[in-house]
């Protein structure tokens, strides 16, 4: 084929004097280009233990600091506590005045860069301190023992013995068993006739008469209940009061370390609850659940040893089951969600002690909550000051963590981090582009802070050897630092990363929220907007609910009064799920769906047609043009009225395509496109308006993301005339330096353009312009040179036209010419140069 001529033509279209700032502005978000560290990326920072050198870690927090990083999370790893431990613990363990020079040392390096200080409470996930047996504040399981007796016989004896941790052994690899430090207590005696049972070994059930059940403790003076302290008490204020009484006894009675706190301290932190019982106990906890749920649990305690009661779910801590003969879930029935309910009471006393503690500290407290155990956790996440996720545990799946952030929004919660990056595919395994992914699918939902997992320690360790220290067994992903080969240019991914997290705080989509969570404070009805200050919701979705609180009920009836529209798909929740008011429930229900904001559908009628045809539109349509359907691109909306300016982060999951984009703005808007790699604020030329609404289409790769800005006219740009559309052959148009619109031109062919102000504009045909001599250097040396070359004070200069060039090699994308190189005169070679030799540019 021939090579063409002829160059892209640039035309000179409109003066646009009275613009108040061009493209190459800053741009309307301040530090854009170089965020501040709080908006940086962290990393889960992992040290084996107390014997580690301190100049090593300060090394590492410079590494952190100089790759882009704006902080740490301090995590003494101690190999999840399995042993036998390579050094002395007594000497080198959590809290001992080693551990507190390496922690001295990791603030001081922190503060010296300016870097965030995060700590966890305690050895590796932070669930425990060191104690001595039976002090208050430490952990409790409840075990029982069985002994069925034959109708019509008599018991006399003891009562049978506890069969403590049954079903946990696939569990210890990572999780420590509970140890029994001090006396077992009885707590109850029971006794209930046996209706059927079925199955055998661990899918073992019976069911026994609910009528039948009595409570015998008053009888007994022996136990066949125990009790065994695993860490902490997570379900009463006392432990986590066992937990800062360590650390201001041992660790915070430095002044140097309080000093640097003071500088560099940003959160004290919990990681996800690693630990297991056979069921969750806490001192009191009978007396709460009589006063919470207004009856005794004693007779009903053996129901409550089911799977959704363990750790994860993973199984009955015992091979057989028992439920009563009236739960026709098979589940535990009302006394199962009781006893949630008052154990999540509890561990909300728990987290609002370490969010009180670290306020005196002038610190903030982050925390992984509720989940692995059986709690509330779209209840819990309004007690934590930065909620934190983490992508391995909600399976990377996008509508889970909308189910954490949705809480978090409705509470006020702007800062919502990820422990981002663990995956179990092998350490060493995880590469930057599927790190990248995760970051852009947290940012898409409204998860805005990165705490990447992990960075490990860096030096020397004992029985360690290349590529170096290696938590998890090598079984997790990643081990990022110095030691691999992508880390000189993971600045790049930390720019990115912290140039999304400044856009999107503050910011909102469509998310799921739980029954408490309708409760909060700040949740009203404005404007037939819910949280109208916040997430500003523009209707509720009830879809395929069977169960609701009183409580929730009556939330309901208060949003629907105010205006709120809010659509059942599928059957209306009307019942309870614990010992709860049914008849207020029922009375609520009933009024709710005849209130005219109250519609009732099909599960199949509902779609976002429908809500579209009820008026109810997002603040971005979406319609595809070309490529993927709608329903690959994710969006997520920052509003700030103080800075008056809109923010849009866009994410394309599906393949290249293009979108025409509608975005819900008022007509005095000024749109410009934000690039998080480079770090560019543009103006955008080409766009439709109407009086409330900007569109424009845009043509995304897979994977690629694009931030759209919109502001006020008194904010960056006065509005001024922009094009509307424009012929094919033009590549683009822009803004200059000087306020002009310039258009690039692909072809020698007329174009024409249509702006604003309705003025249609016909480019004539560019005249061609020839390209002449185009010099350029190639660094060149032979491939066979016997020699180790001297090095060159200047390569040689290609110089020819490129009309010369030759046609594509049919393999490669490569052009090449010929020209003459000519070679160093120190330069010796195995046989004569060539006068004339091929480079492939």
């Amino acid at each position: 084929m021939a090579w063409s001529t002829s160059i892209a033509w640039a035309v000179l279209l409109l003066s646009q004097s009275s613009l108040a700032a061009s493209s190459q502005a800053t741009g309307p978000i301040p530090d854009f280009a170089s965020p501040q560290n709080g908006d940086r990326p962290k990393f889960r920072y992992w040290f084996p233990d107390a014997r580690v050198s301190t100049d090593v870690i300060a090394d590492d927090v410079r590494a952190i600091k100089d790759v882009g990083g704006g902080g740490l999370e301090f995590l003494s790893f101690y190999n999840y506590g399995q042993g036998p431990p390579l050094t002395n613990w007594s000497t080198y363990g959590f809290g001992t005045p080693a551990f507190k020079e390496v922690l001295r040392a990791a603030l001081n390096a922190s503060a010296e860069h300016g870097l965030l200080f995060d700590f966890a409470l305690g050895p590796n996930q932070g669930q425990g301190v060191p104690s001595v047996p039976e002090a208050p504040g430490l952990a409790y399981e409840l075990v029982y023992g069985v002994r069925e007796i034959p109708a019509g016989q008599v018991f006399s004896g003891l009562v049978p013995p506890a069969n403590p941790h049954f079903n946990y052994e696939p569990l210890t690899s990572f999780i420590n068993p509970p140890q029994l430090w001090g006396e077992n207590r009885l707590v109850s005696v029971m006794a209930a006739d046996v209706v059927s049972s079925s199955g055998t070994g661990p899918g073992t059930t019976k069911v026994l008469e609910e009528s039948s059940a009595i409570d015998l403790t008053d009888l007994t003076a022996n136990g066949s209940l125990t009790w065994a302290p695993p860490a902490v008490d997570h379900f009463s204020a006392a432990g986590a009061k066992k937990m800062t009484n360590f650390w201001d006894q041992y660790l915070f009675d430095d002044d140097e370390i309080r000093e640097l706190l003071k500088k560099a301290g940003k959160y004290s932190w919990e990681d996800s609850m690693e630990m297991m019982a056979s069921l969750w106990w806490t001192p009191g906890f009978l007396d709460r659940f009589q006063k919470s749920r207004g009856y005794s649990a004693a007779k009903y305690l053996p129901v409550m040893f089911q799977a959704s009661n363990s750790w994860n779910d993973y199984s009955p801590p015992y091979n057989t089951t028992y439920i009563f003969d009236i739960d026709a879930t098979r589940t535990g029935w009302k006394y199962l969600q009781d006893y949630k309910a008052a154990l999540n009471e509890g561990y909300k006393e728990y987290l609002q002690h370490f969010q009180d503690w670290a306020s005196s500290l002038g610190l903030g407290h982050s925390v992984q909550p509720a989940y692995n155990l059986p709690l509330d956790m779209q209840a819990d996440i309004p007690f934590a000051e930065a909620p934190e996720l983490e992508s391995l545990g909600f399976n990377e799946d996008l509508d889970l963590y909308r189910q954490f952030t949705g809480p978090a929004h409705l509470a006020g919660r702007n800062v919502i981090s990820t422990e981002v990056g663990a995956r179990r595919i092998g350490a060493y395994a995880l590469t930057v582009p599927a790190l990248v992914g995760l970051l852009q699918d947290s940012y898409a939902v409204g998860v805005n802070t990165m705490v990447i997992h992990g960075f490990p320690y860096s030096g020397d360790y004992v029985n360690t050897s290349w590529p170096g220290y290696t938590p998890f067994q090598y079984e997790f992903t990643e081990m990022w630092g110095p030691r691999m080969p992508a880390w000189m240019h993971f600045n790049d991914t930390m720019l990115y990363a912290a140039r999304n997290t400044l856009v999107t705080k503050i910011g909102y989509t469509h998310e799921y929220v739980g029954p408490s969570n309708l409760a909060s404070p700040n949740v009203t009805v404005s404007h037939d907007l819910l949280a109208a200050d916040g997430p500003a919701y523009k209707a509720l979705v009830l879809c395929s609910q069977t169960y609701i609180t009183s409580a929730a009920s009556a939330d309901l009836l208060r949003f629907a009064k105010s205006g709120l529209p809010i659509i059942i798909a599928g059957s209306v929740p009307n019942t309870t799920f614990a010992t709860d008011d049914q008849a207020a429930i029922a009375a609520n229900m009933k009024t709710l769906v005849g209130l005219p904001s109250v519609q009732v559908i099909s599960t199949s009628e509902f779609s976002p047609a429908y809500l579209s045809a009820k008026g109810i539109l997002p603040r971005v349509s979406v319609s595809s043009v070309a490529g993927s359907n709608n329903g690959s691109l994710y969006t997520f909306w920052r509003h700030d009225e103080s800075s008056g300016l809109d923010a849009i982060y866009v994410l394309n999951r599906g393949t290249l395509a293009t979108f025409k984009l509608t975005f819900s703005v008022p007509t005095d808007t000024v749109p410009w496109e934000l690039d998080a790699w480079t770090g560019t604020q543009t103006r955008l030329t080409v766009y439709e308006t109407t009086s409330s609404s900007v569109t424009l289409n845009v043509a995304l790769q897979q994977r690629q993301t694009k931030i759209f800005v919109f502001t006020r006219s008194s904010v960056g740009a006065a509005p001024s005339i922009h094009a509307v559309s424009h012929s094919n052959n033009i590549k683009s148009i822009r803004f200059t330096a000087d306020n002009n619109l310039e258009a690039i031109i692909r072809n020698n062919q007329s174009s024409t353009i249509t702006l604003s102000n309705g003025t249609s504009l016909t480019l004539l045909s560019p005249l061609l312009a020839p390209l002449l001599l185009w010099p350029f250097p190639i660094p060149w040396h032979p491939l066979n040179a016997w020699r180790t070359l001297p090095a060159v004070p200047s390569h040689p200069s290609l110089t020819s036209p490129m009309s010369s060039a030759s046609q594509p090699h049919p393999t490669r994308s490569h052009y090449t010419c010929t020209t003459t190189l000519l070679n160093p005169s120190t330069t010796t070679f195995p046989t004569s140069p060539k006068s004339a030799q091929s480079a492939s540019i």
